[in-house]
């Protein structure tokens, strides 16, 4: 899948509290600092795509990246 610039990411806490937003680079790339361990929930949504469902994390990941795919 090619990567998506400009697409707008949220994470929230596990209470679905928004933490914080960001909007991917042109490589599809996007960076939330000084998360705390634990579980929270990815958003992203870009242009007219249909935005997919919430995707579940838990921080760290073992590689300190996440892939988040549109279908």
């Amino acid at each position: 899948a090619a990567p998506i610039a400009g697409a707008w990411v949220g994470i929230a806490d596990a209470q679905h509290v928004r933490l914080a937003t960001s909007v991917t680079d042109n490589n599809g790339r996007f960076i939330f600092n000084q998360l705390r361990p634990g579980n929270y929930q990815l958003r992203f949504s870009a242009g007219n795509r249909l935005p997919p469902p919430p995707r579940d994390i838990t921080v760290p990941s073992p590689t300190g990246e996440y892939n988040l795919q549109f279908t």
